[in-house]
């Protein structure tokens, strides 16, 4: 565009991008939605859209037959960028808006690929991305230029999940070692993100009166002589550590658990060895009371919580509370709502309560009926010490209905006479919300049958749908029906291109049987390390191929 064109050589003459690649750097610079949207919402849309159908376009150019007989012979495509000596949008604000460039091109689809090209070169001039480029006549997704980029797409996302497996085996090898380690010195371990808890090892020990004092623990294989062994005198036998991927700090639970933060993983040893013989002696003996058998505390606070879910009329109430939450009296709890390890004052406050309370609860389902077969069956009501917005997080709110039909109250703010007014105008959505949901799990689960793909559901994106979820379960299925026959075909091929030739056919076929893909129901496109793919749940079979080129 009137300047000299810079070239960067490395050995010798670089080579020319396609463009594919060319896109990618135009969405950098703000084509895609998401790199401007905290600076111009409606630009960021608008460039969106403009994307799309520029993509769009040329895939229909270089595919036969594929431009319509009334497509214009000329489109203009404009776009609002970040100017070239911008590496982020992090410098810029709203206020910044007007700095933004304007790159646009007029295309004509209809013409060589040479003026095409020329068409091209102008809007990335424009943008400030001054690199070389080819066009061929098969780019852009025609006629198997996208398929056989796709299919090399879709192989490396393959390869990359047996890199991972393989890189990661002598790791979890040694954490196999590890957590046979930790089985033999009583040790429950437990690992937590975001509110969610996932048990990685049970101990097989069965303590004997008197095991807190005692040198020895029963297990499987016999007498282990715990307190002789290197640096036992401070892991003593029975105790439970919670290992909390995003808590700040370490500290002592009210149930006994012992939470060790992984930000705060070089004090880890420092910090267990600090702790005085009486909190250790106080863990051993709360470990006992709510995670071991009997666990005398744990089954009286399950038998207490059954009387209220049955007055309820559902299956199962649930206490939840954040590890690392604050409470106002003693210091914060943690481990897994199962096993009572937010044993915080407000629970017992509530469970006091509402077992006070009863024979009213229970009268007042029965006057309003508040009762529903399938709430019984597998319905629970979840109770906060306290509830924020999503939308707001300084806002409390009441309850929140999420899209699988669960219901979550806010015992602080609510009475038993508001909780069952919630019921009361919430339960016949719940119920639907639950009935849509499991249809299209459902229907997921038939689809996996056939295809060579394991779904999942992105909790994160679940949570911010909330009652839309089942909505864009069912256009998620709908979409893959339409297109079961195309997909089965295309990833059928892929799995037999993916497998080694060395071999006879039956081993080849056994291990293209077992390969699968894991695709996760979301509202974004990204492929993780380990092959894993989110999937936006509006997607058509189309653009789930321009999504994951443009990757």
């Amino acid at each position: 565009s009137g300047g000299v064109r810079m070239f960067r050589f490395s050995g010798a003459l670089c080579r020319a991008k396609s463009l594919h690649e060319m896109f990618r750097l135009l969405k950098l610079r703000g084509a895609h939605p998401d790199v401007l949207y905290a600076i111009d919402a409606r630009k960021a849309q608008h460039n969106g859209t403009e994307m799309i159908q520029l993509e769009t376009l040329l895939h229909q150019r270089s595919t036969p037959g594929g431009l319509k007989s009334n497509e214009p012979q000329q489109t203009t495509f404009t776009f609002w960028l970040k100017p070239p000596s911008s590496t982020s949008s992090a410098g810029l604000s709203v206020a910044d808006s007007h700095s933004l460039i304007r790159a646009s091109c007029t295309l004509t689809p209809r013409a060589s690929t040479r003026v095409v090209k020329q068409q091209l070169q102008k809007l990335f001039d424009e943008a400030g991305i001054r690199e070389e480029f080819e066009l061929q006549d098969g780019e852009g997704g025609g006629s198997g230029g996208v398929e056989m980029n796709l299919e090399k797409v879709l192989r490396d996302a393959d390869l990359k999940q047996m890199q991972h497996v393989q890189q990661t085996s002598s790791l979890y090898i040694r954490g196999d070692r590890s957590i046979a380690r930790l089985r033999d010195f009583g040790i429950l371990l437990v690992v937590e993100e975001d509110g969610m808890t996932y048990m990685v090892t049970l101990p097989e020990v069965g303590l004997s009166d008197g095991a807190a004092s005692s040198s020895t623990v029963s297990v499987a294989s016999g007498q282990l002589e715990i307190y002789q062994k290197h640096r036992g005198l401070a892991m003593r036998s029975g105790v439970c550590l919670v290992l909390t991927l995003k808590g700040p700090s370490n500290f002592v639970a009210d149930d006994g658990s012992i939470v060790l933060s992984m930000l705060q993983y070089p004090t880890w040893e420092e910090y267990l060895l600090s702790l005085p013989q009486a909190v250790w002696r106080d863990c051993v003996q709360k470990h006992k009371d709510w995670r071991l058998p009997p666990a005398p505390k744990l089954q009286e606070r399950r038998r207490r919580l059954l009387k209220i879910a049955d007055a309820f009329h559902v299956f199962g109430v649930s206490l939840e509370e954040s590890i690392g939450a604050v409470a106002a009296a003693p210091p914060p709890a943690g481990g897994t709502p199962d096993a009572a390890a937010a044993s915080l004052p407000w629970q017992d406050a509530l469970i006091h309560r509402l077992s006070r309370e009863e024979v009213a609860i229970r009268n007042a389902v029965k006057k309003y009926r508040l009762t529903s077969d399938l709430f019984k069956r597998r319905g629970y009501i979840h109770f906060h010490h306290r509830l924020f917005s999503r939308l707001d997080a300084t806002k409390e709110i009441g309850y929140r209905v999420t899209g699988d039909g669960k219901l979550y109250l806010n015992a602080s703010l609510l009475t038993t006479a508001q909780i069952l007014k919630v019921l009361k105008e919430n339960l016949p959505s719940m119920e639907r919300l639950l009935k849509q949901y499991d249809h299209s799990v459902t229907q997921l689960e038939y689809l996996s049958r056939s295809l060579p793909l394991d779904f999942s559901v992105d909790s994160d994106w679940k949570a911010t749908e909330e009652s839309n979820v089942g909505n864009c379960l069912e256009t998620f299925v709908t979409t893959l029906k339409a297109n079961q026959s195309q997909l089965a075909l295309f990833l059928g091929r892929l799995m037999d291109d993916s497998t080694p030739r060395g071999g006879d056919g039956a081993a080849r076929s056994s291990m293209r049987n077992c390969k699968r893909l894991t695709w996760i129901v979301s509202n974004r496109f990204e492929t993780m390390p380990s092959g894993v793919v989110f999937v936006p749940w509006d997607v058509d079979f189309e653009a789930i191929k321009k999504l994951m080129l443009g990757q």
